[in-house]
């Protein structure tokens, strides 16, 4: 199996971090060619998946765990 190049983005689950996921991936897409079309197909698609996890995560019981810190480490990053 060959080898491949891969990045790895790991950003808070917050909504206000999608914006920053969105930019990497239309970057990203851009520079791999993709149409305007597929890279609105690609925004569309990461802010529905992302707004999935972060409604995952909050949802008692679904296996998603919110760390106890959290809130404190979103407001503190936001303050920066």
């Amino acid at each position: 199996m060959a080898k491949r190049n891969l990045a790895e983005l790991k950003i808070p689950a917050a909504s206000e971090f999608i914006p920053v996921a969105k930019r990497v991936a239309t970057t990203l897409g851009g520079q791999l060619g993709f149409s305007l079309v597929d890279l609105d197909e690609l925004t569309i698609a990461l802010t529905q998946a992302c707004d999935s996890a972060i409604a995952a995560r909050d949802q008692p019981g679904a296996g998603g765990r919110r760390r106890p810190d959290a809130d404190r480490q979103r407001d503190a990053v936001g303050e920066a």
